[in-house]
């Protein structure tokens, strides 16, 4: 195909794409514009959608070109041979707990005008937005070689640093698979898919070391948690509190280590110790 190997969309077309895989096409004739999707003089909401093994010369993954307004959400754009997202012409995007990792290229372009705006999503080689964060996502099997393929599972490993991660604010109710995303009091994960841990999994034990200066307490990992009815829910990466009246978390002490608090970091305000981990 020369433009949207995978899904074409021109003449002030508005399409709802969600709950769907685009994989393994190409866009690699004349300009070859968008290997998964091409978005050219329309908009477009696109949700839920796992965008992988895509190959384009411009825009692996996604090819706008004056298109307006164009909205992302926990989507997965991964392995895909080209940029990942590709954006010209005063287009404008906002995305949001979408994951871009892995692609052969960078990962976002904008260039003649265009604007992208994302936010609670995972970004290799980082983003500046809200909530962005720049770690492995930890695919159960990533493709490790950009190629155009079908190949690939996007589920999240239980260490992933995206679950819990996203905002609740505007996120799907539901994953690609129907799985309920995290409500109040936990946070849904970025990317299509969602793990039923609400909070990633850490290493069953959590060691001492010494601690003496201020904040004695302070979130280490994840960026998003509520741990029970006594705990406040965070809300930014590395968000602290010190006025919290409740002691120590309810970690069970175990030969002098401590188990691990549902997957949570903390100083301790106890002894001005620090409870290291993973």
């Amino acid at each position: 195909a020369n433009s949207g190997g995978g899904i074409y969309s021109d003449e002030s077309s508005s399409p709802t794409i969600t709950n769907c895989t685009i994989s393994g096409n190409l866009a690699n004739v004349e300009g070859g514009l968008g290997g998964g999707m091409a978005f050219v003089d329309s908009s477009a909401t696109v949700s839920n959608a796992i965008i992988s093994g895509n190959s384009g010369i411009y825009g692996g993954g996604i090819y706008c070109n004056n298109s307006s307004p164009v909205i992302i959400t926990n989507s997965t754009i991964s392995g895909n041979s080209g940029i990942g997202i590709y954006c010209l012409n005063s287009s404008s995007l906002t995305v949001k707990n979408t994951i871009f990792w892995g692609n052969s290229s960078s990962e976002i372009f904008t260039a003649g005008g265009s604007s992208i705006e994302v936010t609670y999503s995972d970004v290799e080689g980082g983003y500046t937005g809200t909530g962005n964060i720049d770690s492995d996502p930890q695919f159960v099997s990533p493709i490790d070689i950009p190629v155009q393929t079908t190949d690939g599972d996007f589920h999240l490993e239980d260490n992933s640093p995206c679950i819990g991660a996203a905002t609740r604010d505007g996120a799907t109710v539901t994953d690609i698979e129907g799985t309920t995303r995290g409500t109040d009091p936990n946070f849904p994960d970025i990317g299509a898919y969602e793990n039923e841990l609400h909070v990633p999994s850490l290493n069953s034990t959590i060691t001492l070391s010494t601690r003496t200066e201020s904040p004695k307490w302070h979130l280490i990992s994840p960026p998003i948690i509520s741990i029970d009815s006594n705990s406040a829910i965070f809300n930014d990466w590395g968000t602290f509190q010190q006025d919290w009246s409740i002691g120590r978390w309810d970690a069970v002490e175990n030969g002098g280590q401590y188990e691990k608090v549902k997957g949570c970091l903390l100083y301790t305000s106890d002894a001005a110790d620090e409870l290291d981990g993973v």
